[in-house]
């Protein structure tokens, strides 16, 4: 079906099903976008989660405000990177990065990792390529991507940057290593994540997927409501790993590993739709702080207890049921 001009459909974009049934229902506790709930759909074949109805390109434009979380990490980064807290968190991730990339480079047979070609796919404002520069990294080697990029706004001018729909699709650049981290599931059809980054891969190159996962423990207990990975009206397709086991060799790509990852903070948004819905009415001002929308971006006490206690039960969760709402899924050309 079709809806003022944006495409919208209840087929399963991940497998092709069409049979799929409610699982759940959501709005925007996070930004307040819209004041219209939203349910989800489960292909019952490959379990990926579709929105409906099609929030429509006009309510998707408001649900991205120029004050989004991923639009100033940088910002963020150089506001508090300075204080105890956040030396204390930024240097968890550099570390994090800095072993990812060497663990990349060896996968792809690269002696250092400053050989490697490197496109962030949905950069935001470029915060990861802005780390990987500071640690050293060749800024030549370096390319972000965002298609949609609120007017006001820039990302770092030391690495190439390309913004608007259409930009990677002009670049002659070929790319060792891509990552696109919490991407898939904001497009209205995932396989233009694969289809655009085959084009751009390097033979035995590797596309790396972080994204939710509606799979889990934490996500069969929540789904109903107020499980923090439907993020509406924002996230149009939430696939399974199953979903994208069937939807990347009919984009003749593969699936080489699959890992699940901490997913603590789609935890904490869980709770603050609790929160805001009043599911729990009775929560100490302390806590109430720490599961607000912006703690994610915030370097505090607040966040280290929080996040610290939700990525015991996150582990907790992986070692029982060895999944999680969050997964990272490698691929390569078939």
């Amino acid at each position: 079906m079709k809806e003022n001009g944006d495409i919208a459909t209840n087929d399963c974009l991940a497998c092709g099903s069409t049979c799929l049934n409610v699982v759940g229902q959501a709005g925007d506790h996070e930004y307040r976008s819209t004041r219209e709930q939203y349910s989800f759909l489960s292909c019952q074949s490959c379990g990926t989660l579709k929105i409906v109805p099609f929030p429509g390109h006009a309510v998707i434009a408001a649900a991205y405000p120029s004050d989004y979380y991923s639009f100033h990490l940088s910002a963020n980064f150089a506001k508090y990177e300075k204080s105890f807290w956040g030396n204390r968190y930024y240097s968890k991730l550099r570390t994090a990065l800095s072993e990812e990339i060497q663990s990349r480079a060896a996968d792809l047979g690269k002696q250092r990792p400053n050989d490697l070609f490197v496109l962030d796919y949905g950069a935001g404002d470029g915060f990861r390529l802005k780390m990987l520069a500071e640690m050293g990294f060749n800024k030549e080697h370096l390319t972000a991507y965002e298609p949609s990029l609120p007017q006001g706004l820039s990302m770092s001018e030391s690495f190439e940057t390309l913004i608007g729909q259409d930009f990677l699709r002009q670049t002659d650049k070929q790319f060792d290593l891509i990552y696109a981290s919490h991407v898939i599931e904001h497009l209205e059809d995932p396989s233009i994540l694969l289809q655009d980054s085959l084009r751009v891969m390097k033979e035995n190159s590797i596309l790396v997927i972080d994204m939710p996962v509606p799979e889990g423990v934490h996500f069969n207990l929540t789904r109903h409501h107020h499980w923090g990975g439907y993020h509406a009206p924002r996230h149009l397709n939430i696939l399974s790993v199953k979903g994208l086991e069937s939807l990347a060799p009919r984009n003749n790509m593969t699936i080489v590993s699959v890992q699940y990852l901490d997913d603590s903070w789609i935890m904490a948004q869980t709770v603050n739709s609790m929160i805001e819905d009043q599911a729990i009415r009775i929560l100490p001002k302390f806590f109430r702080n720490a599961f607000a929308v912006t703690t994610k971006e915030k370097p505090t006490l607040e966040r280290e207890v929080l996040y610290g206690f939700l990525s015991f039960l996150s582990k907790l969760q992986r070692v029982f049921d060895h999944k999680s709402s969050v997964a990272r899924i490698t691929l390569q050309k078939r």
